[in-house]
């Protein structure tokens, strides 16, 4: 798996843009939203998460890929960011796009030579499926070359159960209402 620093190195090399993001220090999350132009269909790629042994809801639903930002820590080491933690400095808070692109590559398997292009999506907003707290999230709309060009959920990437391109116009019916939404909002003109 990549790491963190071979991601940043990336981002800087073709989309410096998101790098601008780390100041957003009230942010905590970011995502992608995988895109792909299939005939006259753009199709996006959802996800479906291991249930937790914990979990009393049952097999998650269809989601979009997000995940925590992370805290460079001294000797290499990772750490959850919240946005009330004073104990970093800037230079260590995980740029967005760079959490976002570390998600796709946990959860989906996604390969950088693989992506067509990268756009800032905005702000977006959902609920945590545990406490229904309401958070925020910045977004990017990743434009995959090929579909079929990911490393599938295996042994790397345990936390995902399924994952499957749909048509944007035509979701599926267990998708998580806040993940509908926001991909309606997206590509819905």
């Amino acid at each position: 798996m990549m790491s963190v620093l071979e991601i940043t190195n990336w981002v800087k090399q073709y989309a410096p843009f998101g790098l601008d993001e780390a100041l957003h220090a009230d942010i905590n999350k970011a995502g992608v939203v995988f895109t792909f132009q299939h005939e006259h269909s753009l199709e996006t790629l959802l996800i479906k998460p291991q249930p937790k042994k914990r979990d009393s809801l049952g097999m998650p639903p269809w989601q979009i890929i997000k995940g925590t930002r992370m805290i460079n820590l001294k000797g290499g080491k990772l750490k959850d960011y919240h946005p009330n933690d004073k104990d970093y400095k800037k230079g260590d808070l995980e740029p967005l796009l760079v959490t976002a692109l570390r998600e796709g590559i946990e959860e989906s398997g996604l390969k950088l030579e693989n992506i067509d292009s990268v756009e800032p999506a905005g702000l977006y907003y959902f609920r945590s499926a545990s406490t229904k707290e309401k958070k925020s999230m910045i977004l990017y709309t990743v434009t995959i070359k090929d579909k079929f060009h990911f490393d599938w959920p295996t042994p790397e990437h345990p936390d995902t159960a399924h994952m499957q391109w749909f048509s944007v116009s035509h979701l599926p019916e267990d998708i998580r209402a806040d993940a509908k939404k926001i991909i309606k909002k997206m590509f819905t003109k």
